[in-house]
């Protein structure tokens, strides 16, 4: 997608406090709020012929990665999540950010 691209992305959802880093991207910074509003309207993001796709990849988590929110199991809830981290000199910075199925364009399941 190239920085570019993802600054124009992060502006068009309102993201002002969005800097992307490249290597390792999972030091990419926002706010919380700015996280938890393109989670809520993640479906107005992705274009229609890929809104598959991306709930499947929002849905499916390595096992290994589920722990925190992710593992939520709650009857009549669908789990979009998407996590991350990457190494940050000698401590971990460790982002998440989940949806309880509103997000990408249609009610859960």
């Amino acid at each position: 997608m190239g920085a570019r691209r993802l600054y124009a992305l992060a502006a068009a959802a309102g993201m002002r406090h969005f800097h992307f880093v490249p290597h390792p991207w999972g030091l990419s910074s926002d706010t919380s709020g700015e996280e938890a509003r393109l989670m809520y309207r993640l479906e107005d993001y992705i274009p229609d012929r890929h809104e598959a796709y991306a709930r499947y990849l929002l849905a499916h988590i390595t096992p290994s990665q589920r722990w925190g929110i992710g593992r939520l199991d709650l009857d009549g809830w669908k789990m979009f999540f998407k996590g991350g981290g990457a190494p940050a000199r000698a401590r971990w910075t460790i982002r998440s950010r989940s949806s309880n199925g509103t997000a990408c364009g249609s009610p859960r399941p």
